[in-house]
């Protein structure tokens, strides 16, 4: 979408080498993806592959940085949450701070709740909130999802600083809200709700 907008400026050079490594380089990320008979993780790349090999094909690989913008999009994409899972442990515990967001809320709602790290405890029973119930792969990819508006949609300033923290925000919110439905039902037991709001449609 963005290169189609910026077409009349890309610059289309015919270059011999490019233009195969390009042809080859599309056919070939087709025909994996073709190919795929289950979920594979090239699938999060081939897009990157594309563009790339689009860029080769059309401009060359000297004016291939004409791409830059949608090359770096897609790669973004591209990288699995657990890179920018780890990057962003190390400098905040989003667990626990999930597990304090939970544990103030339900305290508000009037429970009579503990915390112990990220454990949120009723007196009868309670939930753990490792990092996969932290609500951190729903943030990523709302924060993916900002760049690609930031990029489709023109914005200002002011707008490309609050779109990425509204996109965190409500990830992270919504996860919160998730926890603070999961723990009295962990709590009374009831299994068939608690794993439907854990790990199934809800």
């Amino acid at each position: 979408y963005s290169m189609w907008h910026r077409r009349q400026s890309l610059p289309l050079r015919n270059e011999p080498y490019s233009t195969i490594a390009g042809f080859v380089l599309m056919a070939w990320a087709l025909y994996k993806g073709w190919v795929m008979a289950d979920y594979d993780a090239f699938i999060r790349i081939q897009p990157f592959f594309l563009c790339l090999g689009l860029g080769l094909w059309a401009s060359s690989a000297k004016h291939v940085i004409a791409y830059r913008q949608g090359l770096a999009i897609l790669l973004v994409l591209a990288l699995p949450e657990g890179l920018f899972a780890q990057g962003i442990d190390h400098v905040i515990n989003i667990s626990e701070l999930a597990a304090q967001s939970t544990t103030t809320l339900l305290w508000y709602l009037g429970f009579e709740v503990t915390r112990e790290g990220v454990f949120v405890l009723l007196p009868t029973g309670g939930i753990e909130v490792y990092r996969g119930c932290s609500g951190l792969k729903a943030m990523v990819e709302l924060f993916r999802l900002a760049l690609i508006f930031l990029v489709m949609v023109p914005t200002t300033l002011w707008e490309k600083l609050v779109v990425p923290w509204v996109a965190i925000s409500l990830a992270y919110g919504v996860n919160v809200i998730r926890l603070v439905v999961m723990t009295p039902l962990a709590a009374a037991a009831q299994q068939d709700a608690f794993h439907y709001w854990h790990e199934g449609e809800g």
